[in-house]
């Protein structure tokens, strides 16, 4: 549900920040905003998971850009740990063999 994983977007280290909008007006365009993008998330998961690809910062590299994957991959794990039971079905599916 977004209020267990929202205000860890607000406070990324401990999950207890407040966002401070400017107005009303700013809060919804934000809130949508993000509702948005976790739907987008959620449909894609759902309906077609193999055309799924985070978003990832990248270090410029000269004009090489390398993808900076450990930031990705801690709020990963940060919000599987919000719901570790409803990620049981994943963590636990057997995969086939070849």
């Amino acid at each position: 549900m977004p209020s267990e994983w929202m205000r860890w977007v607000w406070d990324m280290e401990r999950g207890e920040d407040s966002p401070e909008f400017e107005d009303q007006a700013q809060a919804q365009r934000i809130l949508g905003l993000l509702m948005r993008h976790m739907n987008d998330i959620a449909a894609t998961l759902h309906q077609a998971p193999e055309n799924y690809e985070p978003l990832l910062m990248e270090n410029p590299n000269d004009g090489d850009p390398i993808p900076i994957l450990d930031e990705w991959c801690s709020g990963f794990m940060k919000g599987m740990k919000l719901d570790s039971d409803g990620w049981l079905p994943v963590t636990t599916r057997r995969r086939a063999r070849f």
